[in-house]
């Protein structure tokens, strides 16, 4: 894990996204070993930040519960946030760091990315590498 986060950390010290959110997650993921089948992304696109659980999953992440408590995250924890039509149509991809949310760029403490997301709240989901894998 500290490779992943090393590299998310070092990689994501811009204020503001350069959109490729799902990108740097995945980047960071396969820095600390584990292969990403990124061909599994399930978006009309086929390279959405939306469409990344299917590719979490074969890599061993486990799709947390619905209303886990935020104050429970893990260090590696990723959240795939649906999409915001018009405004943010790929969605969001983000890892946590143990302080900050981070993708390529530093979002800091909240889930959200952005103000709009915040007014918005779209659906998200929390995934955790399996610790069997």
């Amino acid at each position: 894990m500290d490779a992943t986060i090393g590299h998310l950390q070092r990689n994501s010290q811009r204020d503001k996204g350069v959109d490729k959110c799902a990108h740097y997650v995945g980047n960071a993921i396969e820095a600390g070993g584990v292969r990403l089948n990124r061909g599994l992304n399930n978006s009309a696109k086929r390279y959405s930040a939306y469409g990344y659980g299917p590719i979490l999953e074969d890599a061993g992440f486990i799709a947390m519960p619905e209303g886990t408590e935020l104050t429970d995250l893990q260090i590696g924890d990723v959240v795939v946030i649906q999409p915001i039509p018009k405004y943010h149509p790929h969605g969001h991809a983000a890892m946590y760091d143990g302080e900050h949310w981070r993708s390529d760029f530093n979002q800091g403490k909240e889930i959200y990315p952005s103000a709009r997301y915040e007014r918005v709240r779209p659906a998200y989901t929390i995934y955790r590498r399996s610790s069997g894998q």
